[in-house]
Parts: structure tokens; sequence; C-alpha cells
């Protein structure tokens, strides 16, 4: 952890889990010093825009209505504080390099917003957990706190400031164990992460025909795939840019 920033944690709720078309209705985050202690919060419930419905396995986690969004603000309304709050910081997230960054990212888009974590150092407690152990967040913070689930501790599972607070906690707890290694991101919009592959961490695609092969194998035979992935696809820059780079 750069002991020179301040580190962000945030988590999102939203409509459903598709990028392209579903909205934030919770953002919620703290920002904390070296020593983890908070000095800054921002949660919001937000309003989606125009005609949306809430799937029920979104709803079944978060329990949020839309009874509970009517007359709070539009993304478009707080999305310049949002983006103030994360500053230069570093980045922490539970299961956010493949989902809460990458959504948060398209639907800044959509209302005329960008922000930009790569040149941030980010950690996942949950890839490091998966790493370490393979569980989910609350299966987490209860081992790590003695046996004493979220509840008991006066948090709720799938309340974005409550999940916020766990992952916090869970990082506070690895980090004493030792460092957590940030996540290289490449591709904002989680089209090419990072993967095992044939025993070596590689960057690969992670949608489409070549899912899980790195980008470097696929450019030794198709490098027609690669030229439609920059010149063609919905691909975010950082992506195509990535890709270029592997383009003879």
């Amino acid at each position: 952890m750069n002991e020179n920033k301040n580190l962000v944690v945030f988590d999102l709720e939203t409509t459903g889990l598709d990028k392209e078309v579903d909205q934030i209705i919770q953002f919620s985050a703290v920002k904390v010093d070296k020593s983890f202690k908070i000095i800054d919060k921002l949660d919001y419930l937000i309003e989606p825009d125009g005609n949306y419905e809430i799937t029920i396995q979104a709803y079944v986690k978060h329990h949020i209505h839309p009874d509970n969004l009517k007359g709070k603000p539009h993304l478009a309304d707080v999305a310049d504080n949002i983006i103030d709050f994360f500053g230069d910081c570093d980045i922490l997230t539970y299961n956010g390099m493949s989902f809460d960054i990458p959504f948060l990212i398209k639907a800044l888009l959509r209302v005329g917003k960008k922000i930009s974590f790569v040149n941030r150092k980010i950690y996942d407690s949950y890839l490091e957990e998966r790493r370490r152990h393979g569980l989910t967040l609350e299966d987490t913070y209860k081992r790590y706190n003695e046996g004493k689930d979220m509840e008991d501790n006066g948090l709720t599972a799938h309340n974005a400031l409550s999940d916020v607070m766990a992952t916090l906690n869970i990082f506070e707890h690895q980090q004493s164990e030792c460092p957590v290694e940030d996540e290289k991101l490449v591709s904002e919009d989680n089209i090419i992460v990072s993967k095992l592959f044939n025993n070596t961490n590689q960057y690969c695609f992670n949608v489409g025909k070549y899912k899980n092969l790195p980008v470097s194998y696929i450019a030794t035979f198709d490098q027609g795939y690669l030229h439609w992935c920059v010149e063609k696809a919905s691909f975010l820059d950082t992506t195509k840019n990535f890709i270029k780079a592997y383009i003879k």
C-alpha cells in the first residue's frame, strides 16, 4: 500500500448486473489514511433515469425498492462529487475489478463524465481472499472477526455502506498478515484481465470467442480479430490501446 496516498473504499448497488443497461442505485465510499482512519465518507441513494426495473436477483441481495429512490438525486447530479471524492487516491474494493470499477466507469460515461483508474494502485479484497481462501464477503468477514457475522457487528450484507465497512475490516486484517498486492488494471471495461494461463499470469480476453486466451497468443494467428477489437468493437479506449500494442 502506498503510504503517501489515501485509500478510497467503494461499493455499488445496482438495478442489475448488465453494465450496458443497468444503473447505479447506491454509491457508498469511505476515504482512509495510511493507518486506516476514516477521514471522509460519501453515501448516496440514486434514482435511475427514465423507466427502469430492479431485477429480482438484485432486489433479493440489496432490498432497495424503487419507492426508496423517489426524489433522490440522479447520477448526473452527483457525478462530479463522486469523481472529486476519488481524487488521486488508491482504490480498495471487494470484487471491484470485475464489477464495480467497469460499472462505475460506464455509468459515468453515459452522463458525460469520465474517470480513470489505470494509473492508481487498486486492491481487491475479493481477489486477494480468493487467492488465499476462496470465500464470500460474509464468510470472510466472519472468519476475520472471531466467528461473528456482519449482523452481529451492526452491518447488513449487500447494503453498499455496510459492505464498504466490511471490506475495509477485511483489508486491515489482510494487511496485518502480509502486504496485499495491488491489481494491474489495463482494461477499464474488464475486457482484458490477468488470468492464470500455462501456470503464469497473462493478460487474457474475458469475453468473446477467445475468452480466457492471452492477447499475446491471439496476436500470433488472428490479427484480424485484434483489428476488429480496435476498429469496430465498443470497447473503452484503455482496452483498445492495450490491444493496439499487439497489432503488427
